[in-house]
């Protein structure tokens, strides 16, 4: 039997708003990407940083005959792919690994990821790395397949197959 919220006075106005919310609220039918495709576009995503950052190790800054600084590729193995995973995010809701596997990260709403989702988003990537990669590897066992980040952000991994941009 189903009961009609906004005629029982017992219940509270804000939870009849909230709950009339949830019902008029349109979200797209999103499918889920698991674990085993987001893992391919991550070491996609990892192959094509190798190939930048070699190709940056290898760069020499030449100036004064005595002296030839070698430019570190240390500090460019956390400066590229910080940039390289937000920019693509922003800009295409996705990396090229994402994109190749057919793959958008959207928001709660099915919305494009916004400047500040994908900003938490990656600050998010730390706590689910640093207990031996178990934010990462809960894709595999949540029901909505998002890894810690994507819960701390609020995102979804989905197949673009049935987005409309």
């Amino acid at each position: 039997m189903r009961v009609d919220l906004r005629v029982r006075p017992d219940i509270p106005k804000i939870v009849q708003w909230f709950k009339t919310m949830e019902t008029h609220r349109e979200t797209p039918k999103l499918r889920y990407a698991g674990f085993w495709i987001r893992l391919l576009a991550f070491v996609i995503d990892w192959m094509i940083l190798g190939i930048i950052g070699y190709f940056v190790g290898a760069t020499q800054v030449e100036g004064n005959p005595d002296f030839s600084a070698k430019v570190s590729y240390t500090g460019w193995k956390a400066i590229i792919p910080i940039a390289y995973f937000f920019l693509f995010w922003v800009r295409f809701s996705a990396t090229p690994g994402k994109l190749i596997c057919g793959l958008r990260i959207v928001e709660s709403d099915g919305r494009k990821l916004s400047w500040g989702k994908a900003l938490l988003r990656l600050v998010s990537y730390v706590p689910s790395g640093v207990v031996l990669l178990l934010g990462f590897i809960w894709v595999g066992f949540d029901r909505h397949k998002q890894g810690w980040h994507d819960k701390i952000a609020g995102t979804y991994v989905v197949k673009a197959e049935n987005l409309s941009d």
